[in-house]
């Protein structure tokens, strides 16, 4: 063992807890606070006081049109009453594109609090409906609690100067629907100057202010500024712009608006399902929503700073706590300055001997090769644990499983054990500073491609590369001869704090943004702090190979076996499954149906244990996936009662007003239109949706189908003008429900606990469809 270094245990020791502590440090600067107790002093958020609305909000899934959701607005209505202001609500119908036309009769939730001057107004907003099948706990609950814990908070502290005006949003889920509609319809959109959401795609985890509108100069200084425990950066901002993700902030971006967006996403595999539970929402998540928001409403809420810009700023957590943020405009100069920073070290280095072109070469080769291998290892081999070992997990939609955590740490595991023998073999034939600068030529490359295409994400490669290179100046000496000394490990833990800071909080964001599906790009960002580390994992590995892959092997062994023991199936961890039951009016025939890809011991007893294969291409929400069906038997079901009201003829052009009713409950209907059908205009409860001579934004080229979402107890009009292009034309109408024909399921097993409904729309409950021609209607 070469060099005082390696005979130094106390040394070795030191430069492992360095790591340790750094990785901790970044961590804990990005993680959510502990949550205040009811107790907490009246001006100060408090999750548990926050928590007793959710508790009352998600107690069931509450989608819209539902009873449950009804309940849900009267009780947010009375708490905002209880809060001295005067709430209202706004009905009406909105739209957008999506397999056709959705449409959706949505009652958002309006309050204000005036302040002592309203020169300005901010916009406090969350949605209150919940998916199909899920209590919508975190999803939105949290969101709208924590606001109205804000307002009682305002109310209890000093006021504020400028107006409050709080809009919980309904449709989201069906999407932004209730967001669209006061958009596009209500004047108090002109005197809102910022929008602060919370949203949530998981139960835990930090509250990441995620994204902002373009402009963001003059904002994020001021939301820097403004929140004490603020989890920021521009990666997920310029990310989230080219992902086709959508949250109610996306409806008011187009309006110039400038908002902070937050979200927490830990523990994916309750979204929107019934694990999205009051009892799986953390505490710490819920408040840290709270916090940033009470800190963001009496900074916004008592300042008249201009919000717009016409230039966006890069940011990030700094390594003290904050928010590290400049122009974006920069980035050509920083990256520059890194480059030739670069260039002056290899000018040294090949002066001094420590380099030549051949080994920077070679050492460039191996380490980019080894990323490569690395990240095609995780990908195939998270394929085979998919599709050959684990085949239970197509079970779960989000390509996740509850065992994720386990598997990040197996992969990273594995492709240490493959990384280092390789690399040190490499050294040896080349020497540490060779491979050590083709490992920052392979970070340079990346740099130099990131700030081309991602320039707000280039400040992850940067500073590392840039504080890396620094430190291979001051300590290349040394390195070269081996000869380590407490100078040089100085150097290494002060250049190398901070990758070792950044690095594991996005390695594991981008895991839980992604999924276990896409592991393999955290593993990219792992071996390329693996790569920036080197030189000291050099230092502390030494000649002790044996030992080390030792260590790492048994690593692997009880990470495998940790991530075997922890992804069962439990009343804790549920299992996804789908059974509709579905009537097929038009034949009288009735069958059990499943978009799974075989049974489970549930399913089984519905439909059998050799179900058929099929495709229902007149069923919209099954979009002609393969399903399993097996004949039912009859629930008696009934299709709506379609009541021709009026009806008039010009020439081939006929306008006629038709009345839907249900007997029968529904939470969805889908109207189709035959082929031969030309819709010029239609309407729905009085409001235009297609217009064929006046085109309504977004509208598409052909009317064809219409799905509606509301409240079914109460009969709904629409009217179709259309030139028939035969004597017949037909619709045909589909109607959805969550829940099983009640008189069907007392023959069969009820779900066990360790089964939930997969979290896509109507993919459990009951579908019936019947077609009629129009000129039977008025004898129906």
């Amino acid at each position: 063992m070469s060099g005082f270094f390696h005979k130094t245990l106390t040394k070795r020791l030191s430069a492992v807890f360095f790591v340790i502590f750094s990785v901790w440090w970044g961590l804990f600067l990005t993680s959510p606070p502990a949550p205040k107790p009811v107790d907490a002093p009246e001006a100060e958020f408090s999750a548990e006081r926050a928590y007793t609305h959710v508790q009352s909000i998600a107690e069931a899934p509450h989608m819209l049109g539902t009873a449950e959701h009804d309940s849900v607005r009267r009780y947010i209505l009375r708490e905002l009453r209880n809060l001295g202001l005067k709430p209202r609500v706004e009905t009406g119908i909105s739209l957008v594109t999506f397999r056709g036309y959705h449409a959706a009769r949505t009652q958002n939730i309006i309050a204000r609090l005036e302040g002592a001057d309203s020169d300005r107004t901010i916009l406090l907003m969350a949605h209150y409906d919940s998916v199909p099948y899920a209590p919508g706990a975190a999803d939105d609950a949290a969101g709208v609690a924590a606001i109205l814990e804000v307002l009682r908070a305002i109310r209890a502290g000093e006021p504020l100067h400028h107006d409050l005006l709080v809009l919980l949003t309904d449709g989201e889920e069906l999407g932004l629907m209730g967001a669209r509609h006061f958009a596009e319809n209500s004047p108090l959109l002109d005197e809102v100057d910022l929008v602060l959401n919370l949203e949530a795609r998981g139960s835990s985890g930090s509250s990441i202010m995620f994204e902002t509108n373009s402009g963001n100069a003059n904002l994020i200084p001021q939301f820097a500024e403004s929140t004490g425990n603020a989890v920021a950066n521009s990666l997920t901002y310029a990310v989230y712009k080219i992902l086709p993700n959508d949250t109610d902030f996306t409806v008011f971006k187009p309006c110039d608006l400038q908002g902070l967006n937050y979200g927490f996403i830990d523990d994916y595999l309750d979204y929107h399902t019934m694990q999205d539970n009051p009892a799986n929402l953390s505490l710490p998540s819920l408040q840290h929503h709270g916090e940033n928001i009470l800190d963001n409403v009496r900074y916004f809420g008592n300042r008249s700073g201009k919000l717009t810009a016409d230039s966006d700023l890069v940011y990030f957590n700094g390594p003290f706590g904050g928010i590290i943020y400049y122009p974006e405009s920069w980035t050509p100069l920083l990256v520059s300055m890194t480059l030739l920073l670069f260039a002056i070290f290899l000018v040294i280095a090949h002066q001094r001997f420590w380099i030549s072109l051949r080994g920077v070469m070679i050492g460039f080769a191996a380490y980019f090769g080894i990323i490569i291998v690395a990240a095609g290892i995780t990908w195939f081999g998270w394929s085979f644990i998919r599709e050959v070992l684990r085949p239970e997990y197509h079970w779960l939609r989000q390509g996740e499983t509850y065992a994720s955590r386990w598997y990040l740490w197996f992969f990273i595991t594995l492709v240490s054990v493959l990384a280092i023998p390789w690399l040190k073999w490499i050294q040896s034939k080349t020497g540490i500073i060779n491979l050590i600068a083709g490992i920052f030529t392979t970070w340079t490359v990346l740099l130099l491609g990131t700030a081309y295409l991602l320039p707000a994400a280039h400040y992850l490669l940067l500073w590392p590369l840039f504080f890396g290179i620094v430190g291979l100046l001051l300590s290349g000496e040394e390195i070269h001869t081996g000869e380590w000394s407490w100078r040089t490990l100085l150097i290494l833990a002060f250049c190398l704090f901070i990758p070792l800071f950044l690095f594991p909080f996005y390695i594991t964001l981008v895991q839980v943004a992604l999924t276990t599906r896409m592991v393999a790009a955290s593993i990219l960002l792992y071996m390329l702090l693996f790569g920036m580390l080197w030189p000291l994992l050099e230092l502390i590995n030494g000649k002790q190979d044996k030992q080390i892959y030792a260590m790492l092997a048994g690593a692997l062994i009880l990470l495998f076996t940790g991530a075997t023991l922890n992804d069962g199936y439990t009343p804790a961890q549920k299992k996804q499954n789908s059974l509709v039951f579905f009537s097929n009016l038009d034949t009288g025939k009735n069958y059990w149906v499943s978009t799974n890809r075989s049974t489970d011991d549930w399913t089984a007893h519905f439909l059998g244990e050799s179900p058929g294969d099929t495709t229902m291409p007149e069923v919209p929400v099954f979009q002609n996936r393969p399903l399993l069906f097996n004949p039912a038997p009859d629930a008696a079901l009934k299709a709506p009662k379609i009541e021709l009201l009026a009806q008039e003829i010009e020439d081939s052009i006929r306008t006629v007003t038709l009345r839907f009713s249900y007997d029968l409950p529904a939470q969805a209907v889908t109207i189709d239109f035959s082929d031969d059908l030309q819709v010029w205009k239609a309407s729905l409860e009085g409001k235009t949706i297609f217009n064929a001579h006046d085109p309504l934004d977004e509208q598409p080229e052909i009317l064809n189908r219409v799905t509606y979402f509301r409240d079914f107890r109460s009969p709904f009009v629409m009217s179709l003008t259309y030139r028939n292009r035969s004597s017949s034309p037909e619709i045909r109408v589909t109607s959805y429900h969550t829940d099983f024909p009640d008189i069907l399921m007392n023959r069969y097993p009820e779900r066990p606990s360790h089964t939930m409904p997969a979290p896509s729309p109507f993919t459990t409950g009951r579908i019936w469809t019947r077609s009629l021609e129009f000129e039977n209607l008025a004898r129906e």
